[in-house]
This record gives structure tokens, C-alpha cells and sequence, in this order.
């Protein structure tokens, strides 16, 4: 390979014979747990020992430290919670068990001397915000809205997307299949997207048709990454560039860059297998510096809410109440028209806002009289 330029700017019964048994709380679901985004799913275990109670308790640990190493994975910056050597720092598993809330057993089959089964671990948010402290781990917690990713495969002037073959495209499929982070990217899904928005007009960044593309993927942002591969009979050279655009279709900033890197052609498919997971793991990477947690120097904003019913005014309540950045909310002020509220913060302005974009909802600074508050929540407008 030769010297490549990468840019980012951007931006979870002991019996003889096999008895499979359904948790008692079979009911219970992510939705369950108090903080979605401490919920780690469908880990499976396996475990041999002397007994098949030994053998459930050895499997139920290595489940726990698979859970809390997604965990890690999702939420800690890069290069946080590792070793100066670059291994995984390791955290004994007494400690493990009291940062989580609790575990559901999706599936499990007991042998005399074998464990095997399914769980999912919800862990305590607040207890791991403490852990992650007192360990110096900087974490984020804000999930991104859903971003749509257009790839544009672009081969002698016949730029392809929807139509095969577009190894781009199959490249990023094998990349977002079962990601886990806080950036949501996915692939346009069905015929809709396909069938209403043109290749040539994602090429050159039309607004318009960017915006469509938006609206009829149900996603709050776009990004469109174009690779230009020039293949002669041995090896191919290969520019990479991708935008990030707002559901209007309006330009926000170059989210990846690379010019020239050169790939054997027995080699190409794994090349861009490497180069879609680069720029995804950069995207995820700079959303979680963007949105990082601040536990221990914690801002406190007023804000202003209008609302012209109680329901109105309960609901804008529990939607601030639950975002990431958000730790703590105080009715300040009632009066027929709304009121205000203290936000203890532990994330940002900029983040604050990202949060709210999901709800269509955004701050708005005002200019004020002596006295009055400056930021208030108002519906995010087109």
C-alpha cells in the first residue's frame, strides 16, 4: 500500500436429559431497563465444570465480562480503559456484578455438567458513570440520530448505488451488519429509497435530492461517500470522499478522506471491508469526543418552555428528563403559559442538542431583559 491521507472532520433443573427453560421474566425487555444504552443483549454462554451448578457459575461470569466488554466498546473514548502494552485493563468480576441492575436469561439448557445459554445484562447507569470516574474513563452516552450512508461506487464515469455490482455498497453492508456503538449508520432498506432517489444526482450533492432521500429513509442526517477506483490489470488506485448532510440536504462537513491508496486486485474486497470500517470507526469515534460525559465539572442551564397544556408540558418535562446529557431537572417556575427548569448537565450544549433533534426539538437563544432567561426549547424548524 502506498501513503495514504485520512481526514475526519466530523464529526449491546438439573436433569439427565437436555432442558431448555424460558425465563420467568420473559416479558421483560430492553425497554425495561431504566438506561437503553447500559443494555448489552443476547450473550451467549458455555461453560464444562465438575457440576452443572459450577459449570453455571463459571458461564455466568465469562457472560458478565463479554457484557461489560461491549459495554467498554460502546461507550469509552478511544484508547480509554486500555493497558500502556494495549491490552483490555482487566475489572474482577465482584465488582462487575454490583454495576449491574439486573440480568435477564433469555434461553438456558443445564446438562450434569455443562451450562449453556442466553442472556442480557442491564447495568446501572449511575454506578458505572461512577466506576467509569473513579477509573479516569471518559465515556459518552448520546446515541446519534439514524444517519443514512449512501456509497457510491464511482467505475469508469458509471457511478453505480443501487444497482450491482457495487462492491462499496457490499463492503459497508458487511461493516454495519450487527455494529453496536452510539452512531446509528445503516443502509436505505426497501424499494422507496431506490426507486425515488437518482445516482447522478447523489453524485453531485443535489440538495434536493439529498433531502428526499432523508425523508423517505426516516433519517435526520445523510452521508454520501464516493469511491473512485482506477483499476489497471494488477492493482487498482483508490479516492475515497465523504460529506455529511442535514435532512434538508444542507452540507455539514467532510466526514473522510483518502487519496491514492493502492490495493492489489486479489486483495480489493478486503481493502474496502478496512476502508468502510475506518470511516465508520471514525464517525463513532468523533461523536463520542463530541458528545464525552463531563462528571466531574457538571454545568447547570436554565431554559424557558412555552406550553399550552399540562399533557404538552408533561411531555416536553419527561423527554428532557431522559436525555444523556442531562443528569438532573428542577422545576424552577410554573405559570399558565409554560415555565422554567435547571438542567444539572453532564454533557454539553452541542450535545444537549443533538439529543433533542429526534424529538424535533432545539434550544433557541433570545435576546433578553435584565432578569430574564435567554435559552428556550422550541420546535426544531425545517
Amino acid at each position: 500500500m502506498l501513503r495514504l491521507r485520512v481526514q475526519y472532520t466530523l464529526i449491546y433443573f438439573f436433569c439427565i436429559s437436555v432442558f431448555t427453560a424460558m425465563a420467568a421474566h420473559a416479558e421483560t425487555r430492553v425497554d425495561a431497563c431504566p438506561s437503553p444504552i447500559y443494555y448489552i443483549e443476547g450473550i451467549d454462554v458455555s461453560s464444562e465444570a465438575e457440576t452443572s451448578a459450577a459449570a453455571r457459575q463459571v458461564a455466568g461470569a465469562l457472560g458478565l465480562e463479554k457484557a461489560w466488554g461491549l459495554l467498554k466498546a460502546r461507550l469509552l473514548l478511544p484508547s480509554q480503559g486500555q493497558k500502556p502494552n494495549g491490552e483490555s485493563a482487566e475489572t474482577p468480576t465482584e465488582i462487575l456484578r454490583d454495576l449491574i441492575d439486573y440480568i435477564r436469561i433469555d434461553q438456558e439448557t443445564v446438562l450434569p455438567r455443562r451450562y449453556i445459554g442466553r442472556q442480557d445484562y442491564c447495568f446501572d447507569r449511575q454506578k458505572t458513570r461512577a466506576f467509569f470516574k473513579a477509573q479516569s474513563l471518559r465515556h459518552a452516552e448520546l446515541r446519534s440520530g439514524a444517519i443514512l450512508v449512501l456509497p457510491v461506487w464511482n467505475f469508469a464515469n458509471k457511478p453505480q448505488l443501487w444497482r450491482r455490482p457495487n462492491p462499496w455498497a457490499a463492503a459497508w453492508r458487511g461493516v454495519l451488519d450487527g455494529r453496536g456503538g452510539l452512531v446509528d449508520l445503516r443502509l436505505a432498506e426497501g424499494l422507496s429509497v431506490e426507486r425515488g432517489v437518482g445516482v447522478a444526482a447523489i453524485l453531485r450533492g443535489e440538495r434536493d435530492e439529498i433531502a428526499k432521500a432523508a425523508t423517505l429513509a426516516e433519517v435526520e442526517r445523510v452521508i454520501i461517500t464516493i469511491l473512485t477506483p482506477k483499476i489497471t490489470d494488477s492493482a487498482a488506485s483508490l479516492n475515497v470522499e465523504a460529506s455529511l448532510y442535514d435532512r434538508n440536504g444542507k452540507f455539514e462537513s467532510t466526514v473522510y478522506r483518502l487519496d491514492n491508496m493502492t490495493s492489489s486486485l486479489d486483495r480489493l474486497a478486503a481493502t474496502l471491508d478496512w476502508l468502510a470500517e475506518d470511516m465508520a470507526r471514525g464517525v463513532e469515534n468523533v461523536w463520542r469526543t463530541t458528545n464525552v460525559m463531563n462528571t466531574e465539572d457538571s454545568g447547570v442551564i436554565m431554559l424557558n418552555i412555552s406550553a399550552d397544556s399540562i399533557q404538552h408540558w408533561s411531555r416536553q418535562i419527561a423527554i428532557l428528563a431522559g436525555l444523556a446529557p442531562v443528569d438532573r431537572l428542577d422545576v424552577v417556575q410554573l405559570s399558565a403559559k409554560g415555565g422554567i427548569v435547571r438542567l444539572q448537565m453532564v454533557g454539553s450544549l452541542t450535545s444537549l442538542n443533538y439529543a433533542l433533534e429526534s424529538h424535533l426539538l432545539t434550544l433557541e437563544e433570545r435576546r433578553i431583559d435584565a432578569g430574564e432567561i435567554p435559552l428556550k426549547l422550541v420546535p426544531l424548524r425545517n
